[in-house]
């Protein structure tokens, strides 16, 4: 037994209440899962390796939404790990190397799980001399094989118990099969117009357990609960009780299963292969009519999230743009208010003026009479500068600027010759002249120059560096 399949909370509970001294590793997974299909083989390695010392479920949270809910299930895959009925660890996501560290620390030991001796028969002799030999077990190991005995009785008690259950129920369905066999010998079969039978034909088997639970316990009529079991081939009360809900506005719901025979044959008008073959196809069509409307659904749901994306988007530029409105209503609304503000106080200090040129008897002002505007004198231009004359502008490092007059014939050397008699404090230091742009430099090597042959007029700035 490697992995066991999970579909309802009283299989869920009944593996957690007779799982005995085993780890249950419960991995909550869903088909439309793609995390849950890459992890699925590396868990079923897991149920291969610690076989005998923990069980491995698998609950489908779309078939098992009970289950998922009785166990607070919100992603997938969800791992949950029991011992005794009792949670010891969980975590969610596809993550490997923390579900086999989480199996391992969980999981019992061999020797916890299992008897840690061969075991002795009740008639060995080799066992009743050791027992009567000076050596004795200790206390702690008299109580490990006293406990593990009993839950070996319990176990075997259990086991016996479903046996005796599944014999019963056989055994029953026997008889009443045989019973109605005796009923029908050398009688034709019913016609279509005689009375219906109240009850399924009895060689169609039904699955005792699941049968109590839809009859004891969710309240279905008999009837109905065994021609759903049968139709669905015993497999699940959820896919039986499916099969309620989509037949039921049918007319003969309640109307029970019968194997008809026609007069002078022994074919029966429906086989147990053929009832779990038709079966078989309504739950098909059932499957494939519920993944239609799955699929539909999910297409519903990304039209609205995004109709709602856009709605969102659409609200959140509306209050930009009002927002805006307001700061330059508000913006203008300030300017106007100053406006007023400072006519105002300019209407006040008008009045104040004339109040006091009437209490000191202050002749009023002077009308102010235009000045005659002067003719604008247009600034004498600067003669020209040509390819054969410019001008030089020296910028020195201590932020000054000398500016000279040049000619085409001049040199390099005439410009530092300038320098040095314009300003004598750096006629001993080597100087360097920069050019921005094209970046070049001149230097004492380069006094022959002309300044026409190097492109320095007719206007040109030359920054000053010292070496």
């Amino acid at each position: 037994m490697s992995l066991e399949h999970v579909s309802s909370l009283s299989a869920f509970q009944t593996i957690l209440n007779t799982s005995g001294k085993k780890l249950v590793v419960v991995d909550f997974h869903a088909t439309w899962c793609g995390p849950c299909h890459a992890i699925a083989p590396f868990y079923e390695k897991l149920s291969r390796k610690y076989a005998g010392r923990a069980r491995f479920i698998k609950v489908d949270v779309d078939e098992a939404q009970d289950v998922a809910q009785h166990c607070s299930v919100s992603a997938m895959p969800t791992f949950h790990m029991y011992m005794k009925g009792n949670r010891v660890s969980d975590f969610s996501g596809a993550d490997s190397s923390k579900l086999a560290a989480e199996v391992e620390r969980c999981a019992p030991s061999s020797s916890d799980v299992s008897f840690g001796g061969s075991g002795r028969t009740l008639s060995d002799p080799a066992g009743a001399s050791a027992s009567g030999s000076g050596s004795k077990p200790s206390g702690s190991a008299r109580s490990a094989r006293a406990i593990a005995a009993d839950a070996a009785a319990r176990r075997m008690e259990e086991v016996a118990k479903a046996k005796a259950a599944a014999r019963a129920a056989e055994e029953a369905a026997a008889k009443e099969a045989a019973a109605a066999a005796e009923k029908s010998d050398g009688k034709p079969s019913a016609s279509s117009d005689g009375p219906r039978p109240a009850k399924n034909d009895a060689r169609l088997k039904v699955d005792p357990v699941l049968l109590k639970s839809m009859v004891g316990e969710m309240g279905f009529p008999k009837i109905r609960a065994e021609k759903a079991l049968i139709l669905t081939g015993n497999k699940s009360i959820e896919r039986a009780v499916e099969w309620c809900f989509q037949h039921a506005d049918d007319a003969d719901i309640d109307e029970p299963l019968q194997l008809v025979t026609k007069e002078g044959g022994s074919k029966p008008k429906l086989s147990p292969e053929e009832a779990k073959k038709k079966a078989d196809e309504l739950y098909a069509r059932a499957r494939t009519r519920r993944e239609a409307e799955e699929k539909k659904e999910a297409i519903e749901k990304e039209k609205r999230r995004l109709k709602s994306g856009k709605e969102v988007t659409a609200a959140k530029l509306k209050l930009e743009e009002e927002s805006r409105k307001r700061a330059v209503d508000e913006k203008k609304r300030e300017k106007l208010e100053a406006k007023q503000q400072r006519e105002r106080v300019r209407q006040m200090l008008e009045a104040d003026k004339q109040r006091r040129r009437e209490k000191f008897n202050m002749p009023g002002p002077a009308p102010s009479n235009p000045q005659p505007s002067k003719p604008k004198v247009a600034p004498p231009v600067a003669p020209r500068a040509t390819a054969d004359r410019g001008s030089i502008q020296f910028r020195l490092p201590d932020g000054s600027r000398i500016q000279g007059e040049f000619e085409r014939h001049h040199t390099v050397g005439d410009l530092l010759s300038f320098l040095a008699s314009t300003r004598p404090d750096i006629g001993s230091r080597n100087v360097t002249l920069s050019q921005q742009y094209p970046r070049r430099k001149f230097t004492s090597r380069d006094s022959a120059a002309s300044l026409g042959d190097l492109n320095l007029l007719p206007r040109e700035a030359l920054t000053v560096l010292f070496s």
